[in-house]
């Protein structure tokens, strides 16, 4: 078994048993847990509701998660989609066999063209090292290469999550002679290092610090493209990565493009501005248009793939660049409590698909 579905499996047994058991106390969301004061009790009307919609699968676990989103959302709604079963979606959507291979990070060149990326300089396959043309390279080639920069990222290539491992990275005259700086930084079989992108004033404003993102939200199914879900991140002063689980916030964005007037931080408290000042206010997210269209154009390069999660960020010339995809652990209860229901209008058509495909997915211990 390999190392993403031993990795999609973990989480997906920690996402099962939060929702089916310790959910009567509290949710899971970040890694971490947020008190559950904010449920509220479902009426006999909803309830029935939900056996229709669920089924034989409704059980108490769902039905928590429904009392949790009715509580923070303001309203009852039955096409929320619990995480065990968002979990399963991911799985079935996007297919195991091909997940490790399209989220390593050195593969997205053959996905994603260079206009859409950061500038590699060096990527680390298999404990091989390989230049930006995957011309091969000995440690002292490699050393030669980066000497040629000031500063430049560092990140795991694979089965990371919240900016785990990403650096910035400065390098001077003495970590450039520092032999076990060299080790460690090379001591990953699997990991890639770019050029730090300028990003554009617009995402800048946020906060100048990190490299803010927006997290788009894809469905390519029946072949048709749909953008469910879009979120800024932007991480806190001093920190050069954007993830909310390092005290970073997030704000949502509506289907037309239009910001939320509050943010929320990792254990979703509401704030009306960023780390930088800059407050929210129902502002226009300028190139929010442009921004959908690519990934929407890029999701069809992914045909095994029917649900990705993109982070991508914007350069000085406001140009998108993909810095990643996720296939699996994607925190449906965040988008879902910014934007509403995840998979909307389409709900009852994923639905229909994993009642279709389910007999065809095994996990093979």
């Amino acid at each position: 078994m390999n190392d993403s579905l031993k990795y999609k499996i973990r989480w997906g047994m920690k996402y099962f048993l939060k929702d089916n058991i310790v959910l009567p106390y509290r949710m899971h969301t970040h890694n971490k847990f947020i008190p559950m004061e904010n449920s509220a009790k479902l009426t006999s009307d909803e309830i029935r509701c939900l056996k229709q919609f669920w089924g034989k699968d409704y059980n108490q676990g769902k039905k928590r998660c429904y009392e949790f989103y009715k509580g923070t959302c303001g309203v009852f709604d039955e096409k929320f989609i619990p995480n065990d079963y968002y979990f399963l979606v991911e799985c079935i959507a996007n297919k195991s066999w091909s997940s490790t291979f399209l989220q390593h990070k050195c593969c997205l060149k053959y996905f994603i063209s260079e206009q859409y990326r950061p500038t590699t300089i060096l990527q680390g396959i298999n404990g091989y090292l390989l230049d930006n043309n995957d011309n091969y390279l000995t440690p002292n080639d490699a050393i030669e290469l980066l000497c040629g920069y000031e500063s430049f990222v560092y990140k795991p290539s694979l089965n990371t999550g919240g900016g785990d491992g990403v650096k910035k990275i400065n390098l001077n005259e003495t970590n450039k002679k520092n032999t076990q700086f060299w080790k460690e930084l090379f001591s990953k079989k699997d990991f890639i290092i770019q050029e730090i992108i300028k990003q554009s004033d617009e995402m800048s404003s946020y906060n100048p610090d990190s490299v803010n993102t927006i997290r788009m939200l894809t469905l390519n199914l029946n072949n048709h493209q749909t953008l469910l879900s879009s979120f800024i991140r932007m991480g806190q002063k001093g920190s050069f990565t954007d993830n909310v689980s390092g005290n970073g916030c997030l704000v949502g964005i509506n289907h037309e493009g239009i910001l939320y007037p509050y943010g929320l931080t990792e254990n979703y408290e509401k704030i009306l501005q960023s780390p930088n000042g800059y407050k929210f206010e129902r502002k226009k997210f300028i190139h929010y248009d442009a921004i959908k269209s690519t990934v929407l154009k890029l999701h069809t390069n992914f045909p095994s793939a029917a649900l990705i999660a993109w982070d991508i960020a914007l350069n000085e010339a406001n140009a998108p660049i993909v810095i990643e995809i996720n296939l699996g652990m994607g925190r449906v209860s965040t988008h879902q409590i910014l934007n509403g229901p995840v998979f909307g209008e389409r709900t009852l058509e994923v639905m229909d698909y994993i009642r279709a495909n389910i007999k065809n997915y095994h996990i093979g211990i």
